[in-house]
């Protein structure tokens, strides 16, 4: 996985919390546990610190993070 540094708004922790929708869920639950943890984690660098993963080695996973990134913006 390789990362890449956005110029999103800056995320200095204007906000203490973000929504995840249930609508996700079907998606997540085809991912196996090792690549929930890999989304999670890329979830968290995404809207701490604006950091963009790049998973190129797994579609599917990177498909999800589009996905969710969405609904975070």
């Amino acid at each position: 996985m390789t990362v890449e540094k956005t110029e999103m708004q800056n995320y200095e922790y204007e906000h203490n919390s973000f929504i995840l929708y249930k609508d996700s869920r079907i998606f997540i639950n085809r991912l196996s546990k090792c690549q929930r943890g890999e989304l999670l984690l890329a979830i968290f660098d995404y809207v701490c610190d604006g950091i963009i993963p790049n998973f190129e080695d797994d579609a599917m996973l990177q498909m999800c993070f589009d996905i969710i990134r969405s609904y975070l913006d």
